[in-house]
């Protein structure tokens, strides 16, 4: 009985390690010399990988920080509490964090040229915030069905609120947000302040 043979395999398998490779080396660029620092020639030079490869895994430059980046974020867990109060707080405080530790500073993508803002801004929302804002949409949607918030509480909006209030106080004026603020924000919304639904 003859052994049947496998059919040839056509080009070459896809290097993953050479992508990962390529994404830490970004890193390690954006470190040393910022986002202007960075071009897709000198990625391709010292990665040692293909142009026609860089841009089949990026379509640009912002693409690459914007992964960059997210690989260094951090995503603060949610988990799922009995209390609604102590749940909106893990929310808040989550908020306070992320605008303390920015991965993407607002100076950042003001100083680049109006294509990369545009595609460095969407592959930041896409990678960083969007994951981020899941989670606590899911912990304010707990609440609501719990009935702790109105059921026509505008989610999106609330986050926004608490989100913009930390960056504002802590990276535009320099001002802590302490947990009592938190608490006030808080106690705020589960006493029905909060945006509507049209």
């Amino acid at each position: 009985m003859t052994e049947e043979r496998q059919p040839a395999r056509r080009g070459r398998p896809p290097d993953l390690d050479a992508r990962r490779r390529a994404l830490d080396l970004a890193g390690e660029i954006l470190r040393e010399s910022g986002y202007a620092g960075l071009t897709m020639d000198l990625l391709v030079r010292r990665a040692g990988v293909s142009k026609k490869s860089l841009y089949r895994w990026w379509p640009n430059k912002a693409a690459v920080v914007a992964e960059a980046l997210a690989q260094q974020a951090v995503v603060l867990p949610l988990p799922e509490q009995t209390d609604s109060r102590a749940e909106l707080l893990s929310v808040a405080r989550n908020a306070r964090h992320y605008a303390l530790t920015d991965e993407l500073p607002l100076g950042t993508v003001a100083q680049q040229p109006a294509p990369d803002q545009q595609a460095l801004s969407r592959s930041y929302i896409d990678h960083i915030v969007r994951p981020r804002r899941a989670l606590a949409r899911e912990a304010v949607e707990r609440v609501i069905a719990r009935g702790d918030l109105p059921e026509d509480t505008d989610v999106d909006a609330l986050l926004d609120l608490w989100s913009g209030f930390a960056v504002y106080r802590q990276s535009v004026r320099g001002i802590e947000v302490t947990d009592h603020l938190i608490e006030q924000l808080v106690d705020m919304a589960l006493a029905g302040s909060v945006p509507r639904l049209v």
